[in-house]
């Protein structure tokens, strides 16, 4: 889950179906929740979630009638942010922790991937910071930050070890 842009769709599709990444640079955004399910690596089958981040779905995810069903059961939740975007902009960021917790409160793990690492404008320290530094104490230990960039395949790398 992120916002629209942020590179959730380049990152599956590169990790899971193979595209390179100038294969995803025109692609369009995705319509609500894409569910895939591959065999990764031949060695284990996941249903992959990809949440269109346009403001009007995400309204719809965390709206009483269907949080649950989106977030409850999750497994492996990854969080997307672009870094050369203004980090003090995480609202969505805390209130998909405080929503994914509340239905997946088994939960040990949740992954954060500041991708766009590879862009000039690029802040992940700061990104880190604003978002770690908003993060209530219970969470400080549950949540893993990495930078990363789709484009030079460190966020591809990044995915298949948390998988």
């Amino acid at each position: 889950m992120g916002k629209a842009g942020v590179g959730k769709t380049s990152l599956m599709k590169t990790t899971c179906e193979g595209h390179s990444f100038l294969q995803t640079i025109n692609i369009p955004p995705t319509k609500g929740i894409s569910r895939e399910n591959y065999l990764f690596r031949g060695l284990l089958e996941i249903c992959l979630w990809d949440a269109g981040g346009q403001q009007k779905y995400l309204e719809r995810y965390f709206s009483p009638s269907q949080a649950q069903m989106i977030f409850s059961e999750v497994d492996i939740p990854v969080f997307m942010v672009d870094t050369s975007e203004d980090p003090k902009d995480q609202q969505l960021f805390t209130q998909f922790l405080e929503i994914l917790f509340k239905y997946s409160p088994e939960l040990n793990k949740v992954f954060v991937l500041l991708n766009k690492t590879d862009l000039e404008q690029a802040k992940p320290d700061l990104f880190f910071k604003e978002l770690f530094s908003n993060l209530k104490p219970e969470h400080k230990d549950r949540v893993i930050f990495t930078p990363v960039s789709v484009k030079d395949g460190t966020a591809q790398y990044r995915l298949i070890q948390i998988l």
